[in-house]
């Protein structure tokens, strides 16, 4: 009863979002999903009629019967106009409900938290989920076809027990098994689907690394191939496995379910000529019994797959509608408007990713403040990029609590905590926009385009050593980056994208700067010019930024040097070098081997 009721409220949802997406498309949908069926039923009466006519000669006249030919060519003629018409309208419908629903992922995609992209099911649930719409035009298209069977099959039912009550009962018998069998098919076949999702995506990722150019350099270097197709093939043979299993089970139970459709035929087909051959019946009925058996065939099996189709989607709609209604865990305690950063607190905060014993951070405390231009340092793990995760409000601390301003995180609105950053990641993705919407979107494009804030993004450009380099130039802001959507765009080096992604961030300038390796693929001169720059932009402000290169860092005010997630010194460079041994030994093993080289 639980399970029904779920589907009943699915069914609803997807009715009503039919509706919503195009309440005409959705009533003539309904309309000429049963015109066929209907007519079909007509023109066999008609042509019963006809053959008894013809069977009477001298009782009917030619005129009777050529008014009946019309008829019948006219219902062949609708039945056709009908199924070119359902064919345009499903187009239609299909394609609008794809964009609204494909609308609503993507805006709840970028809305959802951060943390749940760590979670391979997440990615296995979101792939069904891009693909929703379908399921939910085919739930409506189920619901449409079961309403319009069960209307077609009563109608039929009704005119074949008017010749025997024998028949109906022949075809209740029939019809019940063949329900059950497809029901338990579909079922089986969705949870095989299911668990054989996470082979058809390590299949889909090893292609993709094959077949990505970002990847070409790398898998020719070294040699990689061979290792790619194993593991392709890997998984492909489980998929292929897995496959195989369900399609025998498949196959072989629509044979079972075909045999006993055809039982039922022949009983009850054998049942109408013994009583036409007994003389309790005219030539005319056997067609009229003939053509009600195929029409309540036809409607037992669309009933039946509608229902099962109906429970197949059942499953894809509630994930997505689960997905749709779903809240996040990261939320603001109250709507305050943040619109500047002085200060940064960390106290005690310890924080660890989902389902890792490791805590990333461990007790982590220190303070920053307005002009302070810090440096968090230490190896690869040590929780640098984490503490950033944190004060974007990503992820939240497994206890502890970060404070700005003297006030809590949390009681600050995310979207307006979030405008105050202006962030270089270390991970920099290529955007195929134009040379100006790149820009641009560190304001959330927001911003208008006219003169001043193209001047604006011209000498930021130029300060980042970009303008009038490999198709930057200033009277061609226009200028898509890649050639995604345009085959004039410029492609660019990783140094060059780097340098863009730090245009971008400067850009917004927001009350803190935030730069996690900024320098990592820019050469020595362009790396001095964009500390420099990053020096200026940040006066006034706080900048906060991540470099593993000690040599960067002698005109930071403070220095947070971090390992194993704890705090192991908080200071200037004079001061770290004085106090913190594991500083000094960092920084004299790089500046040996700058002196060695």
């Amino acid at each position: 009863m639980k399970k029904f009721l779920e589907i009943l409220q699915n069914i609803c949802y997807c009715v009503k979002t039919s509706m919503r997406v195009s309440l005409r498309l959705t009533i003539f949908k309904f309309l000429l999903n049963g015109v066929s069926g209907y007519l079909t039923v007509f023109t066999t009466i008609v042509l019963s009629k006809i053959i008894n006519s013809l069977t009477k000669t001298g009782e009917v006249t030619y005129r009777y019967i050529l008014f009946l030919l019309g008829i019948l060519g006219v219902g062949y003629c609708l039945i056709e106009v009908g199924q070119c018409l359902r064919q345009y309208v499903n187009y239609l419908y299909s394609t609008k409900m794809e964009i609204y629903l494909k609308e609503k992922v993507l805006i709840k995609s970028c809305d959802l938290d951060v943390y749940l992209f760590d979670s391979p099911e997440f990615y296995d649930n979101l792939e069904m989920i891009k693909g929703a719409h379908s399921y939910v035009s085919g739930s409506v298209e189920s619901v449409f076809s079961i309403v319009n069977a069960v209307l077609n099959f009563v109608l039929s039912f009704w005119l074949v027990t008017q010749r025997s009550l024998l028949y109906s009962i022949i075809i209740i018998v029939g019809i019940v098994p063949l329900i059950f069998l497809e029901n338990r098919n579909i079922q089986i076949s969705y949870q095989y689907r299911k668990n054989n999702m996470i082979n058809v995506r390590k299949q889909n990722y090893f292609f993709y690394l094959a077949t990505e150019r970002s990847n070409a350099l790398e898998i020719r270097l070294f040699d990689i191939a061979n290792y790619l197709k194993t593991k392709f093939l890997e998984f492909s043979k489980k998929r292929l496995d897995s496959e195989k299993y369900i399609r025998k089970y498949e196959h072989f139970s629509a044979l079972i379910t075909e045999v006993l459709k055809q039982v039922v035929v022949i009983v009850l087909l054998g049942s109408v000529a013994f009583k036409i051959f007994a003389g309790q019946g005219e030539i005319g009925d056997f067609t009229v019994c003939l053509g009600l058996f195929g029409q309540l065939q036809e409607n037992a099996e669309n009933l039946i797959m509608s229902f099962g189709n109906s429970v197949e989607c059942n499953v894809y709609v509630k994930m997505l509608i689960d997905f749709l209604k779903s809240k996040n865990k990261i939320f603001s305690k109250t709507n305050i408007m943040l619109d500047k950063i002085d200060k940064i607190e960390f106290r005690n905060v310890t924080f660890r990713y989902n389902e890792s014993e490791k805590n990333v951070l461990e007790n982590v405390s220190f303070q920053i403040i307005k002009n302070d231009y810090v440096a968090l340092i230490g190896v690869n793990g040590a929780g640098k990029s984490t503490i950033i995760k944190l004060l974007l409000r990503y992820y939240e601390p497994v206890s502890g609590e970060i404070f700005i301003n003297d006030r809590p995180i949390g009681d600050y609105q995310i979207s307006s905590l979030r405008k105050q950053f202006s962030v270089c990641f270390q991970n920099i993705n290529a955007y195929g926009f134009s040379i100006r919407e790149n820009i641009l979107m560190a304001g959330g494009f927001e911003e208008n385009q006219h003169e001043e804030i193209d001047e604006r993004i011209q000498k930021i450009l130029d300060e980042v050593g970009l303008l009038n380099v490999n198709g930057f130039d200033r009277n061609k802001l226009d200028t898509y980056i890649t050639k995604y959507f345009d085959e004039s765009g410029i492609e660019l080096s990783g140094g060059q994208y780097q340098r863009l992604a730090l245009a971008r961030s400067f850009f917004r300038n927001g009350s803190i700067m935030v730069l996690d390796e900024p320098s990592a693929a820019l050469d020595p001169e362009a790396e001095d010019q964009a500390f420099s720059i990053m020096e200026r932009a940040s006066r006034g402000k706080i900048c906060l930024f991540i470099s593993h290169r000690l040599a960067n860092i002698h005109n930071a005010t403070k220095i947070i040097l971090l390992e194993d997630g704890k705090v192991l010194g908080i200071g200037t460079h004079k001061e770290m070098m004085e106090k913190v041994e594991r500083y000094r030994k960092i920084y004299l093993i790089q500046a040996n081997k700058y002196d060695k080289d």
